[in-house]
């Protein structure tokens, strides 16, 4: 069973791609059908990463410089494959239209964000960023989002993955932290805050192991 276990939606820009509102829009689910609604009160975002993305458009920022983190307890692992930089565009009507590019772990990355966020003990930290092909499409369908008619009102960008278990997993929180760094913050900013056992409840005995 493979938990979708993070999907941070960071900033929702109109077409103008002036700042129309600071949110945080997150869902997670399980592969029988966890919604969107589990997450009602199990995730924040810092004030301080608010303040820290509001001058990041998804619809400009320089997609080279896209990274992304994930921070979780040395118990859990993302699932190798699963980790992926979600951009959806919002119409008039607030319906949303999403697609999935997959990021790469990169050893780079990883090392930036361990310097912009110190790893703690018995912690996990890995970064991610676009491979070649994928930043390509990433911009294409990027560029058609923005002129597709009729127009849409905003974009948002978010990071998802699955879960597995590295080893055991007791029965303190889990809490797992998806980063984001962009051209404009210059740094990692933290996105999501969430305690995946509390996310989930009782389904976390049904976490995968890792292969490997």
């Amino acid at each position: 069973m493979h938990f979708s276990t993070f999907y941070d939606d960071i900033l929702l820009y109109n077409i103008n791609y002036s700042p129309l509102e600071s949110q945080i829009d997150m869902t997670s689910r399980l592969a029988l059908g966890l919604t969107a609604a589990l997450l009602a009160g199990c995730a924040t975002m810092p004030l301080s990463s608010r303040m820290a993305l509001r001058h990041t458009d998804p619809a400009t920022t320089d997609a080279v410089a896209l990274q992304a983190a994930i921070d979780m307890p040395q118990s859990l692992r993302p699932l190798p494959g699963t980790i992926r930089l979600v951009l959806t565009a919002i119409d008039a009507n607030g319906g949303r239209r999403s697609l999935e590019f997959p990021l790469q772990e990169d050893a780079a990355a990883t090392a930036l964000a361990a310097r912009d966020n110190p790893p703690r003990p018995m912690r996990r930290l890995l970064g991610y960023r676009l491979p070649p092909a994928e930043l390509e499409r990433f911009q294409a369908m990027r560029e058609a989002m923005r002129q597709q008619q009729p127009p849409v009102r905003g974009l948002t960008l978010g990071v998802a993955a699955d879960a597995c278990r590295a080893g055991p997993i007791g029965v303190a929180p889990l809490h797992v932290t998806t980063l984001l760094r962009t051209a404009e913050t210059e740094r990692h900013v933290e996105v999501a805050r969430l305690d995946l056992r509390r996310l989930v409840g009782a389904a976390i005995d049904a976490l995968p192991a890792c292969n490997g």
